[in-house]
């Protein structure tokens, strides 16, 4: 399986997937109108993974900003590692937020409560 490397655009992260190492790392804003077409290649590589994936996935969340339908998108991502969790296999999501970043802080803090995964809160 291929990596992916998606480069930071004004309203998109930069995305990059390992799989050998089998991370996945998200940093920056994340703000598109069209969430569908700006992370379609995401999808499709995260939908790849879960089919082969590592023993161990570590997912690196660095984010600034992100807008109602990137949440929800992010949400399904962490939610599909939910998945591989309960097939016996290591999820672990890093969650970086800013002292001062309150909104990015409950977010992760959000996901942390709902998902079935192992998130460690990271403040820079």
């Amino acid at each position: 399986m291929d990596n992916l490397i998606l480069e930071k655009t004004k309203q998109t992260p930069e995305i990059v997937c390992n799989y050998e190492l089998g991370r996945i790392s998200v940093v920056g804003r994340s703000l598109p109108e069209n969430v569908k077409e700006a992370y379609s290649t995401l999808n499709k590589w995260v939908t790849e993974y879960t089919k082969t994936p590592k023993d161990d996935t570590i997912i690196d969340f660095d984010v600034e900003y992100v807008n109602s339908s990137s949440n929800r998108f992010f949400f399904s991502v962490l939610k599909s590692m939910e998945d591989l969790k309960q097939s016996g296999k290591s999820v672990t999501v890093n969650w970086y937020y800013d002292e001062d970043d309150d909104d990015i802080l409950n977010l992760g803090n959000d996901y942390s409560g709902i998902l079935q995964v192992k998130f460690n809160i990271i403040k820079k």
